[in-house]
Formats: C-alpha cells, structure tokens, sequence
C-alpha cells in the first residue's frame, strides 16, 4: 500500500511538471504567434507602399514620356 501511495505522487508529480511545462510551451507560442501576426501586418503594410510608389512611378514615366513626345 505504501509503495502504491509513492508510485501515485511520483505520479502526480511528474504530471504536474509536464502540465506546467505544456503551459510555459502554450505561452511561448502565444508570443510567437503574436509576433508573426505582428510580421504580416508590417509586411501587408510595406507591400501596400511598394503598390502605390510603383503606380506613381507608372504615373510619372507616363508624364516624361507625353512631355518628350511634345
């Protein structure tokens, strides 16, 4: 009966520490998917910039182009 008691706490006690490990794990990726998240919101931002200055640069070759043809 005693070493069923022991063999129960060593038990508990190493399912304790996994849950506590699988909780720090949980966290961390919380965090890493923050940060992605994070990533994609500057990348679709940049990718907007790069739309509108390659349009205006469209624009202004369009420009140069009509003034030499004058």
């Amino acid at each position: 009966m005693h070493k069923e008691n022991i063999e129960n706490q060593s038990k508990t006690d190493l399912e304790n520490r996994m849950d506590e490990k699988f909780e720090r794990m949980e966290e961390r990726f919380d965090r890493i998917e923050s940060k992605l998240n994070g990533f994609r919101v500057e990348l679709t931002e940049t990718q907007e910039t790069v739309d509108y200055l390659t349009l205006k640069n469209a624009q202004h070759e369009k420009k140069l182009r009509n003034l030499l043809g004058q």
